[in-house]
């Protein structure tokens, strides 16, 4: 037995226990007898059967003791205590112990529940069970608040969210919502933002899953359900584009879930939206699935004749920023980018996303350095690129990518390209976001869109050491 100054842990016999009279779940009562009843209003009573059939099959919750506090009777020959906590889990134990205690005509038919439960029960029948005993009900009600009180900012127990619900479905019975599915595809989807990041995890993903389970809506989007996995015929991008599309429309401020409350209604809504978004509709040969986490699997082929073809194998999935073919020719001397190189072709991105990002930045910066510096393009009264008062990473990417059209080495078309993709702060390769990934605690890679954003620069990193190395001695390594 635990003691505490208010408080201490004992078992108590379930026949020493007392259902609150006044249990916030309902309003105040005059008897045991009464608030029993009350408890079996309603869907109460369905509720309390189910509780009581799981206690029979799975025991009581060890994590979760009874609060429970004396009750001051002079008359009584034993002690007596109240339950201020767990008036739910002794209405059912007392009912499985005793069924005729539902006593009115309106409750027979569960009364008839809780008799062929008893049969079951009485073989492993609980007698006692382990509570904390307040000396007052004063001294516990800080407890109650802190497990039924919303708005506690943490200092009490905090209630799953949708995702985290679908989350834990997804850990303990394999089962990945089609809401998680979606937004995993979308967080690696090459098309989606930053932006687009922020608010799937921002998301009402329970007016998501609304949409995402109605079959109309599925199949204008061009996905279908299967074996509890969304699969589609569709082109991808134009899935994601459509995906995407709805994320933007109920993440907007004004959104309400009347828009999309009813069958009729997500008709309309979803009509509109295709009709706003005007994309084509372009069907693949293959059927393509939603999960990423699926996506390397074999799919099944469509046509008649796929089930007497021989399976075809796997493509190896590219996980590193930089292709393992990819080489560039690095001066030995430069043998610091040399190395982070080649560690970008060998650390998977998939693994280790922060790790990736922050070394691409390395690579880009000590890239430029060199740049700078083998064509004396430093700033005034500056021996080395990075050298302390020298102007910031976009502004020396910017002066050698000038350097390089006005040089010839590079047209304006691939210079644009280039500049999009270094620039823009969408993109997430952008001087922004590779800051971003050193300093800002809040701001996460992904990989997919890493290695898409190093597909579409690539040619930039070719002409700049290519140029490097007519000075000095490529690297033979």
């Amino acid at each position: 037995m635990m003691e505490d100054d208010k408080y201490k842990i004992q078992r108590i016999k379930i026949t020493n226990l007392s259902l609150d009279l006044k249990n916030y779940r309902f309003n105040p009562q005059n008897s045991q007898r009464e608030a029993i009843k009350e408890m079996l209003k309603g869907k109460g009573g369905e509720k309390l059967y189910r509780l009581a059939k799981d206690i029979v099959n799975e025991g009581l919750n060890p994590s979760e003791m009874l609060m429970i506090a004396p009750i001051e009777d002079e008359t009584s020959r034993r002690v007596m205590y109240k339950v201020l906590e767990g008036n739910r889990r002794v209405t059912a134990l007392k009912l499985l112990g005793i069924p005729e205690l539902i006593e009115w005509p309106e409750f027979q038919s569960l009364k008839n529940k809780f008799i062929k439960l008893h049969k079951a029960y009485i073989e492993n029948p609980v007698t006692s069970v382990v509570c904390v005993v307040f000396d007052n009900e004063t001294d516990a009600n800080l407890w109650i608040e802190r497990k039924h009180a919303i708005g506690l900012q943490g200092e009490g127990t905090e209630m799953w969210d949708s995702t985290m619900r679908q989350r834990y479905e997804q850990a303990t019975k394999g089962d990945k919502s089609v809401v998680l599915q979606t937004l995993d595809m979308l967080r690696n989807a090459p098309q989606a933002s930053i932006d687009d990041m922020l608010l799937l995890e921002k998301l009402n993903n329970t007016n998501l899953g609304r949409l995402l389970e109605d079959p109309y809506v599925r199949e204008c989007i061009g996905i279908t359900r299967r074996n509890k996995q969304l699969v589609s015929l569709r082109n991808r991008s134009e899935v994601e584009t459509m995906l995407l599309s709805i994320v933007r429309d109920i993440s907007r401020p004004d959104f309400k879930v009347a828009e999309i409350y009813n069958k009729e209604l997500r008709k309309k809504y979803i009509d509109d939206l295709c009709q706003k978004v005007n994309i084509p509709n372009t069907p693949t040969d293959q059927e393509w699935k939603i999960d990423p986490e699926s996506d390397n699997e074999e799919i099944k082929s469509t046509s008649d004749d796929a089930k007497t073809q021989k399976a075809k194998p796997k493509l190896r999935e590219r996980t590193t920023l930089i292709p393992s073919g990819v080489k560039l020719p690095i001066p030995t001397k430069q043998s610091r980018a040399y190395d982070v190189f080649k560690e970008l072709t060998t650390l998977s991105a998939k693994k280790y996303p922060n790790s990736v990002a922050v070394m691409f930045r390395v690579f880009l910066e000590l890239s430029v350095d060199v740049y700078l510096e083998t064509f004396n393009l430093l700033r005034d009264g500056q021996l080395t690129a990075n050298e302390s008062g020298t102007p910031n990473l976009q502004g020396n990417v910017n002066r050698v990518i000038n350097d390089m059209v006005q040089k010839g080495i590079i047209n304006k078309d691939l210079m644009k390209g280039i500049k999009s993709e270094l620039n823009n702060t969408n993109s997430p390769l952008s001087i922004d976001s590779l800051n971003a990934y050193v300093h800002n605690g809040y701001f996460f890679p992904f990989y997919l869109h890493l290695l898409t954003g190093w597909d579409n620069v690539q040619p930039f990193f070719n002409i700049l050491w290519q140029e490097i190395s007519s000075v000095q001695k490529p690297d033979e390594k």
